[in-house]
């Protein structure tokens, strides 16, 4: 409200009533289908941004003209009903929207204190951890899930292959479709911890280890995934000891020579044959969380265990590196 104003004060209940019914009232005079009426929303509030660009005098030879705050807030308030004509239209509520303009909030402040508040102390030891089939049990989670929505037939998981479809017996345009839907729905969600990861990754934290998690999973394509993330890790980890979430898989040991090179003892947490390998031949410490499809897997750098353990971590940090 524009200070000053006498108006009364009103709740977004009552804005968000008074907008739909506005609504349903034009658009019965002019039916169409959901794609028109969001582009024409769209295009509206694209216009309105241009009228508030105005109102503010963005321009540098208009800087001098007088701020109109009453003639600004009447732009704002197009826009906004143009945005919450975009919510309603698309089926949501009041209440959900609010939840999730305040979920992204929360992101954004996760990506905030990630990318400005952190600072990694000169010399510490740093974890940089994968996340499925290291922290999580992906796999279980995702056969349960498939179970559960789809009913297939699927074999016995012996799980000596990456490739959990071969295991499964599922072609791959019908897994490649199951992990789709999974990931839309937010499916990374209900991952089952490890029983010794939240313990472990406190002890860490608290013996001054900079953890940073990474992982693969297509957060560029469901945008939720981020969020997802960051939601399993406070249901079942410390979720301040994760400093910093990426998005990426050989990433992480470009990340790793990088810190290593300034002097930080660096050890990745991992599962995966492949980038274990290939970390350990640049000379990274890598503890490999016991996986049948890595039991063939011996390489210097690399040791295989069963669970974490925080003790253990911390000594090979203070032991010398490797040559």
């Amino acid at each position: 409200m524009v200070e000053g104003s006498d108006a009364k004060m009103t709740d977004i209940k009552t804005v968000w009533v008074l907008q739909k019914e506005y609504n349903n009232r034009i658009r019965k005079q002019e039916p169409g289908s959901y794609e028109h009426w969001m582009k024409n929303y769209l295009l509206g509030a694209i216009s309105e941004v241009d009228e508030i660009l105005n109102e503010i005098n963005w321009k540098a030879h208009r800087r001098g003209k007088p701020l109109n705050p009453h003639n600004l807030a009447r732009e704002l308030a197009d826009l906004t009903k143009y945005v919450l004509s975009m919510w309603e239209w698309s089926g949501f509520d009041a209440e959900t929207m609010l939840r999730f303009v305040e979920d992204k909030s929360h992101e954004m402040e996760l990506q905030r204190v990630q990318d400005f508040d952190y600072e990694i102390p000169e010399g510490a030891p740093v974890v940089i951890t994968d996340i499925d089939g290291t922290l999580g049990d992906w796999r279980s989670a995702f056969i349960q899930w498939v179970k559960d929505t789809h009913g297939d037939e699927l074999q016995t998981d012996d799980a000596d292959t990456l490739a959990i479809e071969v295991n499964l017996g599922l072609s791959y345009p019908r897994y490649a479709k199951r992990k789709e839907q999974f990931e839309a729905e937010g499916g990374y969600n209900d991952l089952p911890a490890y029983p010794e990861v939240r313990d472990v990754l406190l002890q860490l934290y608290q013996a001054g280890v900079y953890i940073i998690a990474y992982t693969a999973r297509p957060a560029r394509k469901h945008s939720r995934i981020w969020a997802d993330t960051w939601d399993w890790f406070e249901k079942n980890v410390y979720t301040a000891a994760i400093r910093e979430l990426h998005i990426g898989a050989e990433e992480r040991i470009s990340r790793a020579c990088e810190l290593a090179s300034q002097g930080h003892p660096v050890m990745l947490f991992e599962d995966d044959p492949s980038l274990a390998l290939r970390a350990s031949h640049t000379g990274l410490q890598v503890l490999m969380r016991a996986q049948p499809y890595n039991s063939g897997i011996s390489a210097r750098n690399i040791t295989r265990v069963n669970s974490f353990n925080a003790d253990t971590i911390l000594q090979m940090f203070e032991t010398e590196g490797p040559e």
